[in-house]
């Protein structure tokens, strides 16, 4: 895979040393900054979501609320609410 990426950056001679230097780890670091700079724009958002995952867990009510959505939106799942890892 690490090949074909860098014949096609280098379709135009864009890499430098025409690819020699090019690592994919390089390629992972840049991909997960770039990852990183988009997920800032969401933060709000996803703090959003994080909180009230929390709120209808802590609440058994808010759990049965949340299970007849699921059922009256017709999704089926087994998973439930989970909380995600924010460091992942």
């Amino acid at each position: 895979m690490q090949d074909i990426l860098k014949a096609h950056l280098n379709l135009d001679n864009n890499l430098s040393c025409s690819g020699k230097l090019f690592h994919i780890w390089c390629c992972a670091h840049i991909l997960n900054l770039i990852v990183q700079e988009g997920l800032k724009e969401l933060r709000h958002t996803i703090h959003r979501i994080r909180e009230s995952v929390k709120y209808v867990k802590g609440l058994k009510e808010g759990m049965i609320k949340f299970k007849d959505c699921v059922q009256a939106a017709g999704v089926e799942s087994s998973v439930g609410l989970q909380l995600d890892v924010s460091t992942r």
